[in-house]
């Protein structure tokens, strides 16, 4: 059985958050508002956030969200006038009436169906208040993109090292990358302006800009640097590019440890450096390098090696090899 290809799975849940969670700004079902005012109290505060969803058709009674006079009303219907078409619309639809529930009048407007982007569904009392605060503080963007940027720049705590890697470490050196860590930095700062840009596109979308040019600006920054992200992680920091050992030991890196090339160590072989990369993530512990088994051709003046990358746990140690045939002047 032929595999999924992985965009296939992209598509499928971006489709599916399409058709049931995109914003009504993007075409979808969905529209978040935060209540301003006092026209709808009891049934909602001032700062309640509400989540609405469109629906085919309407019914005196429904609290619905609508555009009117260059904002949003989040209001009751209470009476159904007939059909007629709206400025933005060249087809008839249902006119309501509305009104607030704790207003004295009724609203002086006539809102046309097409209007209205959504039914009440779900009321999260006092959850627009961080967003309002949010959007209005300078000092309170400022410290969480300070600990946005601290919780992706900090080191973590530091693993167990057993007393065999640790004299292990004590007689290796370290094989440090300058270009494997300016790449990591790059790679990090993407990420941070990649987190920076999709909160700044969730809250234009939570304070229901336009369309144009705000909302289309912030999601255009977001695509792009999404997409520079993913360029550079394929084809820099993963190493994709490079041939071996390059390759694995940028999958490793930045930073290894060369042990002696005469040590003997029994090891759980893996599939791909990938693999041993994903095993030192979750451990946190430091590769090992060695390179063995060293042969001259003096007839073609190539020399073979087996580059070993280990990472040492308390219970199991794991080993990726690759064997790389090099000209001895390329050779380290």
């Amino acid at each position: 059985m032929r595999k999924a290809r992985p965009w296939v799975a992209i598509l499928a849940v971006a489709v599916t958050w399409w058709l049931t969670l995109a914003p009504t700004q993007m075409g979808g079902p969905i529209t978040l508002a935060v209540v301003s005012g006092t026209s709808m109290q009891p049934a909602l505060e001032d700062g309640d956030l509400v989540v609405a969803v469109r629906q085919n058709d309407y019914q005196i009674g429904d609290t619905v969200i609508y555009d009117k006079l260059g904002g949003i009303v989040i209001h009751e219907i209470y009476a159904v006038v007939g059909d007629a078409a709206a400025p933005t619309d060249a087809n008839p639809s249902p006119v309501f009436k509305t009104r607030g529930i704790n207003n004295q009048h009724f609203d002086s407007w006539r809102v046309h169906a097409s209007e209205i982007r959504g039914k009440l569904a779900f009321v999260l009392g006092g959850g627009g208040r961080p967003i309002i605060e949010f959007t209005s503080s300078p000092l309170l963007a400022g410290v969480t993109a300070t600990a946005l940027a601290a919780f992706v720049l900090l080191p973590r705590a530091r693993p167990r090292i057993n007393p065999r890697l640790r004299e292990l470490l004590r007689h290796s050196a370290t094989e440090r990358r300058r270009i494997k860590q300016a790449l990591a930095i790059e790679f990090t700062w993407l990420l941070v302006l990649t987190l920076a840009t999709f909160l700044a596109s969730a809250l234009l979308l939570v304070r229901h800009m336009p369309l144009w040019p705000q909302l289309a600006l912030s999601l255009t920054a977001l695509l792009v640097s999404v997409l520079l992200l993913s360029a550079f992680w394929v084809y820099y920091a993963s190493g994709r590019n490079l041939a071996e050992p390059q390759r694995s030991m940028a999958v490793l890196g930045p930073r290894l440890h060369r042990i002696d090339s005469s040590l003997k160590v029994d090891a759980l072989p893996t599939q791909s450096a990938d693999e041993l990369s994903r095993i030192r993530d979750r451990t946190g512990l430091p590769v090992l390098h060695q390179i063995a088994d060293r042969s001259l051709d003096e007839r073609t003046g190539m020399i073979t090696a087996t580059h070993r990358f280990f990472v040492m746990t308390e219970k199991q140690t794991y080993v990726w090899s690759v064997k790389v045939l090099q000209l001895k002047e390329h050779h380290e």
